[in-house]
């Protein structure tokens, strides 16, 4: 879909959610989907079958990898990634020998996966079936990834999350890479919204940092300055309590990236497994967020930030380990008493 009359050139329409790339890094700023949890359905890919989402879930995984991604002709061939440029990875074992077997899983969690910014599922909603298979695969276009290890990109789903986590599992499992926090936090809120038939907004893209980020060409000429992002950024945006949330959430998969992938070329032994347990994820201020992505939200998303629950500063950032870490509720406004 083409840019119409008064609308932005630069944003990259599909169905129901929209891209804008950074041509010079041939990634996106940003790929934000709009949830109708009214409406959202599920598709399953191997046999084309509309279901409803409460009946259980189609995750997402490694066959995610393998799927058939489209290149985007609205841009040019130098403002994206090639589609095959993800084919063909060295990897390496925890001691430094390399994968030979690529259907392994040791391999998948070793490798850069192109994995979806705007996630398959989301744009999935709507009463029109032939709308929610264009949907799903409008997601399948090189706009909508990013490099993300293999690990960071699946996660795996771990038991044992707060109460209102487990009351909403009972509802629809939790996605394969639930307790990966940004995509826990993003699970657990599209979960209520299908059950609570609300919507919600879903912003996510890489932080762009050209001195820190990884040199990752592959030795090919066209992608000669290619770096893959170190972090990734969501915000999401709901109505509770009859007010606006807005939550931001950074995952930083360095610790992975310092092994994985192709980055044992010189032959040196690992001596510690991959440390999963070291991404580290945060729960930002939307303003910090704004800071370091360059993009501006406006002055309604920020009112709406949750990350000063708790009597917290309302500006900068902190770690979190858990779930139960993040805030997503706004601390409660008090009205000002006239004189």
């Amino acid at each position: 879909m083409r840019a119409g009359r008064n609308e932005d050139p630069y944003e990259l329409k599909y169905h129901h959610y929209s891209v804008i790339m950074n041509g010079a890094r041939k990634l996106a700023f940003v790929s934000a989907v709009n949830i109708d949890g009214a409406t959202s359905k599920d598709y399953d890919r191997s046999t084309g079958k509309i279901t409803d989402p409460m009946m259980g879930i189609d995750g997402d995984g490694a066959s995610e990898a393998s799927e058939l991604w489209f290149p985007e002709h609205r841009i040019r061939d130098d403002e994206q990634t090639p589609r095959d440029f993800y084919e063909g990875q060295t990897t390496f074992d925890a001691q430094g020998n390399q994968i030979l077997d690529k259907r392994t899983s040791g391999h998948r969690n070793r490798m850069f996966q192109k994995g979806h910014l705007t996630r398959r599922q989301d744009p999935l909603w709507g009463d029109d079936e032939s709308i929610i298979k264009f949907a799903n695969a409008d997601t399948f276009h090189v706009t909508n990834c990013s490099p993300q290890v293999g690990f960071f990109n699946m996660g795996i789903f771990k038991q044992g999350t707060n109460a209102e986590m487990r009351a909403a599992s009972e509802k629809q499992a939790v996605h394969p890479g639930g307790n990966l926090y940004w995509r826990a936090l993003e699970e657990f809120v599209l979960t209520n919204a299908r059950a609570e038939r609300e919507r919600v907004s879903v912003f996510t893209g890489a932080v762009f940092d050209d001195e820190n980020d990884i040199p990752w060409d592959r030795g090919r000429q066209e992608m000669r300055g290619f770096k893959a992002p170190r972090q990734f950024w969501k915000l999401l945006l709901r109505v509770e309590n009859n007010e606006l949330q807005a939550t931001a959430l950074v995952a930083d998969q360095s610790p992975l990236i310092d092994y994985v992938p192709e980055a044992l070329l010189r032959g040196e032994a690992v001596s510690k497994p991959l440390p999963y347990d070291k991404i580290k994820k945060y729960h930002f201020s939307v303003a910090e967020l704004q800071k370091v992505t360059g993009l501006a939200f406006g002055a309604t998303v920020m009112k709406a930030d949750t990350f000063g629950a708790g009597g917290r500063s309302a500006s900068g950032r902190r770690e979190v380990r858990r779930i139960e870490d993040v805030a997503i509720l706004r601390p409660p406004q008090t009205k000002k008493r006239r004189k």
